[in-house]
């Protein structure tokens, strides 16, 4: 099984991830991304910020392969 990285990139801070996960393809790779970024966004909105500018990165190491999941376009808003 393919192992992916996750990198956050967060409000001007980046965290390299050099562990991963071990994930059957990409697109299980970008639905555990969208998964973390949801659970850092209910953090943030729980603290009462929430910055939509920040995504994950989703590398494949044996490729080289990167994949970036914006923040915004992870949450649908409505009632603006």
């Amino acid at each position: 099984m393919p192992r992916f990285l996750f990198h956050l990139h967060e409000c001007g801070v980046n965290t390299h991830d050099d562990s991963g996960r071990e994930l059957p393809d990409l697109t299980s790779a970008i639905e555990a991304a969208r998964a973390d970024a949801l659970s850092i966004m209910a953090h943030e909105v729980y603290d009462g910020h929430l910055c939509l500018s920040c995504h994950i990165e989703v590398e494949e190491p044996a490729t080289g392969k990167r994949t970036s999941l914006p923040f915004r376009d992870v949450l649908k808003v409505t009632g603006i």
